[in-house]
């Protein structure tokens, strides 16, 4: 089951279109994959199962999910499945100035691991900066959280029967994730994100 959610980001400054379609790239990255991968162990029907795949362009037929099931490690080609099961961003809103507002539109779950990654790695950054002793530690336990949060998105019945296998796809999910949102979260034009659902953005 999923809610829609839209994604605020607060920016400033002037942005180039690289920089501009590098965030939006690597937030696309680190959501599809953790989007899949909440969808993947969930039971499908043959109608939902056969649709079209944005990151491979073929259809994907209920093999796929078993295929998903059975894969195991760091598999790129694993990425691209559970992404192929996820539902797109969006862009909802884009207000252009300084300071001025990005809005995408995503599932709550994914979304609300981008948000809180990127704020916790923010405060635990300026954390490092302080306190350079502690920073091997915090980050662990920062990544321990992060996987911990990747692997809630599966629904509760399926860790029991596939725990093996939704351990290390959350790592690698993590791998991607980290790889990602680091950079978002090094971005000093981004001032703050926050998650708003739809009936939220509508009452505005």
């Amino acid at each position: 089951m999923t809610t829609s959610t839209i994604l605020r980001i607060k920016v400033k400054g002037g942005w180039s279109v690289p920089e501009f379609v590098s965030v939006l790239d690597r937030l696309q990255k680190s959501y599809s994959p953790m989007d899949g991968l909440s969808t993947a162990f969930e039971p499908f029907t043959a109608a939902e199962l056969v649709r079209v795949s944005p990151s491979t362009g073929r259809g994907l037929q209920s093999s796929i999910r078993e295929a998903v099931c059975k894969v195991s490690g760091a598999d790129e080609n694993k990425l691209l499945l559970l992404s192929g099961l996820s539902t797109p961003l969006m862009i909802q809103r884009i207000q252009m100035a300084s300071p001025g507002v990005w809005e995408i539109l995503g599932n709550l779950n994914p979304l609300k691991v981008i948000a809180d990654f990127i704020t916790s790695w923010r405060a635990e950054n300026t954390k490092r900066q302080e306190l350079s002793r502690t920073a091997v530690l915090r980050r662990e336990e920062m990544m321990a959280g992060l996987l911990h949060d990747v692997i809630e998105l599966v629904p509760l019945e399926a860790r029991a029967l596939h725990a093996e296998r939704i351990i290390s796809t959350s790592t690698a999910i993590c791998d991607t994730i980290i790889s990602n949102l680091e950079i978002v979260a090094r971005t000093s034009k981004i001032e703050s994100l926050q998650l708003l659902l739809e009936n939220d953005r509508q009452a505005e």
